[in-house]
């Protein structure tokens, strides 16, 4: 399973999650909404509303396409991505963090980006990851949770320019603290 997970890491950092834009940044002025998805168990806010749209990458042991909720400001994107696979995730502490450090490294190694920052994160007192990276002279922002057999990614990308502007690490934290696993009663698409 952890070849399975990293290649399907690398996927997504090669499936245009980078954003190109060196548009001045307009966080403060955005209107942030909640956004719940009862079908893949989360709920997060975005500054925009965003679109659904699935990753067919081929990927062993995936059930189906991944889905991917996502939305951009003038110079930072926001994403969430769902994928399902046959097997479940280790449950025990030490195995997650093993699998989570090889997506890591193969992370990095993938985009040949620099690791700035990582940490242990909890989100419905599920355990993930944090991970800062540096890369061809973007700001990568990418945490991950694995559930059962879910796999949940949220990433913001931003021109490193912006990374350190107040406003921008405002929405990057807000965003990433506001995700939430919900039971599939309490919200809808």
């Amino acid at each position: 399973m952890k070849k399975t997970l990293l290649i399907f890491a690398c996927a997504l950092v090669f499936a245009g999650t980078v954003s190109t834009s060196c548009a001045q940044n307009a966080t403060d002025k955005v209107e942030w909404k909640e956004f719940q998805s009862a079908e893949n168990g989360f709920k997060v806010e975005f500054p925009k509303p965003p679109t659904r749209s699935l990753d067919e990458t081929k990927v062993p042991n995936r059930i189906g396409p991944s889905v991917e909720f996502d939305t951009e400001l003038p110079s930072t994107s926001f994403l969430v991505k769902i994928g399902e696979f046959l097997n479940s995730a280790p449950s025990a502490e030490t195995e997650l963090t093993a699998l989570y450090d090889d997506i890591r490294n193969s992370v990095a190694e993938g985009m040949h980006a620099k690791v700035l920052r990582e940490q242990r994160v909890t989100a419905s007192g599920k355990v993930g990851r944090d991970v800062e990276l540096a890369v061809d002279g973007h700001y990568v922002k990418y945490r991950m949770f694995f559930v059962g057999s879910r796999f949940y990614q949220l990433i913001i990308s931003t021109n490193s320019e912006f990374a350190a502007d107040t406003s921008v690490q405002k929405s990057m934290n807000r965003f990433m603290d506001s995700f939430q696993l919900i039971e599939k009663n309490q919200g809808s698409m």
